[in-house]
C-alpha cells in the first residue's frame, strides 16, 4: 500500500528548514520492511489551500498526520482541504503527542477518520490490514474511530513495544534534506521517563502506559545504529541523543560509552535531570566525548517547583549538579518555564537569581497546557485557559487567561531572561558581602523589574514586532504565526 505522512513542523523563526522526527522515521522503517510505499510532505514553510493538492494523488492508501499540539490546528486545516477538494475518499489518520493524549477531541473533527493512540509501529501494520479487509478494526489496539452513530470509540492500549531493539534502524532517508544539510544527527536511546512532571506529556504517557513506558534499547543496538548513520551521512560530526534523561541508568551508561569510545571519535550531546546527575556520570560522559549536557531547573521557586509543576528536585541539589558540570569543565545549558497557574513576580524573579546565583545562562519557555497532564487540568480548573486556545502562538506570548500585567510579566521574564540574569549576576552575586549583595538584588527588584517598566518595555516590543513585520509582508518574507492557520 502507499502511505503519505503529512508531518507539520512549523517555527516562528524565518530561517527555519525543519527537524528531524524519529517517530515518522521509525513508521516508515517498519513499513518499507513490509514493502509498503511511504512518501513524507514535511511542511516546514507554510503551505496555502491550493498548493496542497499538488502533494496528493489517487494512488494513495492512507494519509498520515503526526500532530504536536500547537501544530494539531494546522492539521484540522489541511484535513479540510483535502476532504473538499480530492475526489479520491483517502482515509485521514492521525497520529503523535496530540492525538495520544486528546484522541477524543481530535475525533471531533469530522474530517480526521481515525487516531493512533500511543505507539504506532505494530499499529500501523494492523490497520493497513484493516484497510485491505483483513481484519476488524474493532480488534486493532490503540486505534480510535467513529462508530456509525458518530460515539467515539477509544480501543484498547497496546503493551509498549518490548524491547525497543526488535524493530528496524529508523529510516532516515525520509528526512534525507534535514540530514544533508546540518553536521548533527539526532538519535534516541530508547523511549518515555520516570518522572511525573505535571506539563510533560510524559505525565499523560505513564498513565495509560501504567508506568511501563520507560525503556531503553542495548548500547549495541545503538551503536550499530551510529554506525549506520555514518556510514550514510559522512557529513555529521555530531551527535545529539533526544531521551529526556540519556544518563537514567548508570550501568547502562557505562556500558555505553566503553563501547562508544572503542568505535567512534565523535562529540555528542544529551539530556539529563538534575536528580540523575552525579559526579561519577559527569566524569565518564567527559572522558567519552560528551561536550553538552541539557536539563531542566524550570524554576527557581521550591514552592512552585514541588507542588505546581510536580518536579521534585531540592535547591540544593539543582546546585549541586551545577557544580558538578562546572567541575568537569561540562558545558550545559539550564531551561526554566514561565507562566504556569499561581506563579507570581517573586517566583520569576527567584528563577532569574536562582540562575544568577549559579552563574548559569538559562533557556527560557512559556507554559503551555498539553492535553490531560495535570497542570492543563489545573489551567482549566482555575478558568485560565479552554482548548479553543490552543489555535494561539505560544512563543511570544502565554495562551493563560492572565490579566493584562501578568502576561506581560510572563513575556518579559521569557524574552529577557539571558540579560536580567547577568544583571543580578553583575550588581548582585559578584559581591562577597551579604548586605552589598542584598542592596543590588533590591535595586533591581524595584527598578528594571518594576511593573512600571516591564509593560513599558513589552509595550515597545510590541510597537517594534508590528513594524517588523509590515517590512517583512513589504518584501515578500513569510512569517507563521499559528493565529493565521485558518486564512492560509
Amino acid at each position: 500500500m502507499k502511505i503519505l505522512f503529512i508531518y507539520p513542523d512549523l517555527n516562528i523563526d524565518i530561517r527555519w528548514g525543519g527537524h528531524y522526527y524519529e517517530g515518522i522515521a521509525s513508521l516508515s522503517a517498519i513499513l518499507k520492511s513490509k514493502g509498503h510505499q511511504v512518501e513524507l510532505l514535511h511542511v516546514y514553510n507554510l503551505l496555502k489551500n491550493k498548493e496542497l493538492p499538488r502533494y496528493l494523488d489517487s494512488s494513495l492508501d492512507l494519509i498520515a498526520f503526526s500532530a504536536t499540539t500547537p501544530m494539531f490546528p494546522y492539521v484540522a486545516e489541511c484535513a479540510k482541504t483535502i476532504k473538499k477538494n480530492f475526489k479520491k475518499n483517502i482515509p485521514l489518520l492521525c497520529g503523535g503527542s496530540h492525538a495520544t493524549s486528546a484522541a477524543v477531541e481530535v475525533l471531533k473533527n469530522p474530517e480526521i477518520d481515525y487516531v493512533c493512540i500511543g505507539e504506532g509501529e505494530y499499529f500501523i501494520l494492523d490497520f493497513l490490514d484493516y484497510l485491505q479487509g483483513l481484519r476488524d478494526k474493532e480488534s486493532i489496539a490503540n486505534l480510535g474511530y467513529k462508530k456509525e452513530d458518530g460515539e467515539v470509540q477509544i480501543n484498547a492500549i497496546r503493551d509498549p513495544i518490548d524491547p525497543l531493539d526488535s524493530l528496524p534502524f529508523a529510516d532516515r532517508g525520509i528526512f534525507k534534506t534535514q540530514h544533508e544539510n546540518t553536521d548533527t544527527a539526532f538519535l534516541s536511546a530508547g523511549r518515555g521517563c520516570p518522572f511525573q512532571c505535571g506539563y510533560c506529556s510524559n505525565n499523560y504517557l505513564n498513565k495509560i502506559y501504567k508506568n511501563k513506558y520507560l525503556r531503553f534499547r542495548k548500547p549495541e543496538t545503538l551503536i550499530a545504529e551510529i554506525k549506520v548513520l555514518l556510514d550514510q551521512y559522512s557529513n555529521i560530526t555530531q551527535l545529539v541523543f533526544l531521551d529526556d534523561v540519556f544518563i537514567l541508568n548508570e550501568d547502562w551508561l557505562s556500558r555505553f560509552c566503553q563501547l562508544y569510545t572503542q568505535a567512534f571519535n565523535l562529540p555528542f550531546k544529551a539530556l539529563a535531570h538534575p536528580a540523575a546527575i552525579s559526579d561519577a556520570k559527569i566524569k565518564l560522559l567527559k572522558e567519552t566525548g560528551c561536550n553538552g549536557i541539557g536539563f531542566g531547573i524550570q524554576s527557581g521557586n521550591r514552592f512552585i517547583r514541588d507542588n505546581v509543576m510536580l518536579r521534585h528536585v531540592s535547591d540544593e541539589k539543582i546546585k549541586e549538579s551545577i557544580s558538578i558540570l562546572k567541575k568537569h569543565g561540562l558545558e550545559f545549558t539550564v531551561d526554566v518555564i514561565f507562566g504556569v497557574p499561581f506563579e507570581q513576580k517573586k517566583h520569576m524573579l527567584d528563577t532569574v537569581k536562582m540562575c544568577a546565583e549559579n552563574d548559569v545562562s538559562p533557556k527560557s519557555h512559556i507554559f503551555y497546557p498539553l492535553p490531560n497532564t495535570r497542570l492543563e487540568e489545573i489551567a482549566i480548573e482555575n478558568k485560565l485557559f479552554d482548548r479553543s486556545s490552543y489555535a494561539e502562538d505560544y512563543h511570544s506570548k502565554t495562551i493563560l487567561n492572565f490579566s493584562k500585567i501578568h502576561k506581560a510579566r510572563v513575556l518579559f521574564f521569557h524574552r529577557y531572561s539571558k540579560p536580567l540574569v547577568f544583571l543580578y549576576r553583575k550588581f548582585s552575586y559578584t559581591h562577597t558581602g551579604a548586605l552589598p549583595k542584598k542592596i543590588g538584588q533590591k535595586i533591581l527588584d524595584y527598578s528594571v523589574c518594576s511593573d512600571f517598566c516591564i509593560y513599558s518595555i513589552i509595550s515597545l516590543r510590541c510597537v517594534f514586532i508590528k513594524l517588523r513585520s509590515i517590512f517583512r509582508k513589504a518584501a515578500g518574507i513569510s512569517e507563521f504565526r499559528l493565529k493565521e492557520i485558518k486564512h492560509f
